[in-house]
């Protein structure tokens, strides 16, 4: 059965979400997803006729860690590179606005051919997407950075927070409670 490219993120995601929610029980961060938004068209009884949901244009997950705002989108690809294209206008432009107004903002990347996921800063992601030479992002330059490699600790499938810590203040040694 071929998976359509719709619905091959959608594993990641889950994990993205399973993520989130542990970081919530421990107290650690409240990130959710975004959602687009809903549209819907009426006849004049206002019954519905249609439904439909507009582009959200927008990052997929958005919270808070220690008081800081942070926002980022989840990206999987089956191939040995990023696409720049496969970030859209709309989600540079909502990157770039969270750095300028003080948050922290980023890419989580999958490579599901490698079962490998990275946090691609927002700056660089910039970068990648103004420079003429190149249009997409190796695996290999990933590999290069380790320190952004995601991995599964603390219970967490996904600790993601954990190479933006310092940049975050995030004090992994807190004492947390199990609260949703």
């Amino acid at each position: 059965m071929k998976i359509s490219p719709r619905n091959r993120g959608q594993r990641f995601e889950q994990m993205v979400d399973l993520a989130n929610h542990t970081y919530r029980l421990k107290r650690i961060a409240h990130v959710r997803k975004t959602f687009p938004e809903s549209k819907v068209q009426r006849d004049k009884k206002g019954t519905i006729q249609k439904h439909w949901f507009e582009r959200s244009g927008g990052l997929d997950y958005m919270g808070a860690v220690d008081g800081r705002f942070i926002a980022f989108d989840a990206k999987s690809t089956r191939k040995n590179y990023l696409s720049v294209d496969k970030v859209t206008d709309d989600q540079y432009t909502e990157l770039r606005r969270v750095l300028d107004f003080g948050g922290v903002s980023f890419l989580l990347v999958h490579f599901e051919l490698h079962s490998e996921t990275y946090l691609l800063e927002a700056e660089d992601a910039l970068r990648w997407r103004n420079s003429t030479e190149r249009k997409s992002i190796p695996i290999e330059w990933f590999r290069e950075r380790q320190t952004h490699r995601i991995y599964s600790r603390n219970g967490i499938i996904l600790d993601y927070l954990d190479p933006i810590s310092e940049e975050l203040a995030f004090k992994s040694t807190k004492s947390y409670t199990s609260e949703d």
